[in-house]
């Protein structure tokens, strides 16, 4: 799946990606030597949500320039995907991510986001945890 929006307002950004790397439509970024990489369970400072697909056969897949993102904000709601199975006992807890569009519910040595609602057993409603995250 991927990361979606469906709360809070939209603001854009351009940030300036890392060159010969692939990164997906709507998955979240953060940084290798200011430049913009896909976001691991470690990642705490985020440049945003992918607009489009950057793939081998992208003409500017080779180059260091400037892409267009979807700014992460601290008001917003998201959609992501779990790991595991998620329950009720899982929203106001705080969990790390497993990749650049998953959360793993096990995992809480980062913790990036805050569950605030349960949807289906692979699908909740996250919040950006502020008390950990910032976005550059």
């Amino acid at each position: 799946m991927s990361i979606v929006q469906i709360s809070g307002q939209v603001k854009t950004a351009h940030r300036v990606k890392t060159a010969s790397t692939a990164l997906a439509i709507n998955s979240l970024v953060g940084f290798t030597s200011g430049r913009l990489v896909a976001a691991t369970s470690s990642t705490l400072i985020f440049g945003g949500i992918m607009c489009r697909a950057v793939t081998t056969a992208s003409t500017d897949y080779a180059s260091a320039i400037p892409i267009l993102l979807v700014a992460p904000q601290f008001d917003t709601e998201y959609l992501l995907t779990t790991a595991s199975a998620s329950a009720t006992t899982h929203v106001g807890n705080a969990y790390d991510l497993s990749d650049a569009v998953t959360l793993n519910l096990s995992g809480t040595t980062y913790k990036q986001f805050v569950v605030t609602e349960v949807l289906s057993t692979t699908l909740v409603k996250v919040k950006f945890n502020p008390a950990v995250v910032s976005f550059a």
